[in-house]
């Protein structure tokens, strides 16, 4: 969103360059001079706001084949890959939840990504 230091909109390459990045599964995208010292701060975040909601409504299902290849270490590992395949092949679906002891029920799930939300829920507070 360089270009926003300057101008009201931002570039094609801008705007596809944030949009990929969400694409990818960025966690967060940044600003800076945009907002900092650009003539548009307020256009420049309204911007990227809508680019990132944009991109986030985009069915995502990537499933490396690196994270396919490897074989199950135990029952709990197929069943958690199995409920995100079908989560993510079932209509009305929009999160997944995971009941875990430790965490690593939610990490096997989360080997297939997804648009979906992964939640783990556990009765131990430091989770």
């Amino acid at each position: 969103m360089e270009s926003m230091i300057l101008n009201p909109l931002p570039t094609r390459a801008e705007v596809m360059d944030v949009a990929n990045a969400v694409l990818d599964g960025s966690d967060a995208v940044m600003l800076s001079a945009e907002t900092a010292s650009g003539k548009y701060p307020s256009e420049t975040v309204i911007s990227m706001a809508k680019v990132c909601e944009g991109a986030e409504k985009v069915p995502s299902i990537n499933v490396s084949r690196h994270r396919l290849d490897v074989k199950f270490q135990n029952i709990e590992e197929a069943i958690a890959m199995s409920s995100m395949y079908a989560a993510n092949h079932l209509k009305g679906i929009t999160a997944i939840i995971t009941m875990t002891e430790s965490g690593r029920t939610a990490l096997m799930t989360s080997r297939i990504t997804s648009g979906l939300p992964i939640f783990a829920l556990s009765k131990h507070k430091k989770l």
